[in-house]
């Protein structure tokens, strides 16, 4: 995989989007974007125990112009996977944490196949940072619930 991101980890004032272009994107998002809950995994660290959840936004298709659109209006990073033989380039967008949640906020009033999914990452992102790095084991189970309920709600808005 390539990436591209041209902000090298520095925070990059982006113009205030309208209404129409919000109203675009959302329905990208809509049709070929995601939003996750990234659970990671236990590690030891200075002797404590470091686990994490990360909120994900992206988008993956084949036009260029569509997914450069979402990275110059929020920020994040594209993906170039590799191209698959008789396959038409795929270009993939992402954002995470509060870069993400920033893109859903401006995005909320205008999705419609996956307001909910975005509503209840945005609860998710609320309760990061509040309680640092080490966190007890009631918020990890908290962040874990609403991890799953995304995941279960994923699953029946496409049945």
């Amino acid at each position: 995989d390539k990436r591209v991101d041209d902000t090298l980890g520095r925070k990059k004032a982006l113009p205030q989007p309208d209404q129409l272009l919000l109203s675009y994107l959302a329905g990208l998002l809509d049709g070929e974007g995601y939003i996750v809950i990234i659970r990671g995994g236990n590690t030891r660290k200075a002797g404590g125990r470091y686990r994490r959840h990360q909120l994900a936004l992206g988008c993956s298709m084949t036009d260029a112009s569509s997914i450069s659109l979402l990275k110059s209006t929020f920020g994040g990073w594209i993906q170039f996977p590799r191209k698959l033989t008789n396959c038409r380039q795929q270009y993939v967008w992402k954002v995470s944490s509060t870069t993400a949640a920033h893109a859903l906020e401006l995005l909320l009033p205008y999705l419609r196949l996956k307001k909910s999914q975005a509503q209840l990452a945005l609860d998710f992102q609320a309760r990061i940072g509040k309680q640092g790095i080490r966190i007890t084991e009631d918020e990890f189970d908290v962040r874990d619930e609403i991890h799953f309920a995304l995941r279960q709600l994923k699953r029946q808005e496409a049945a």
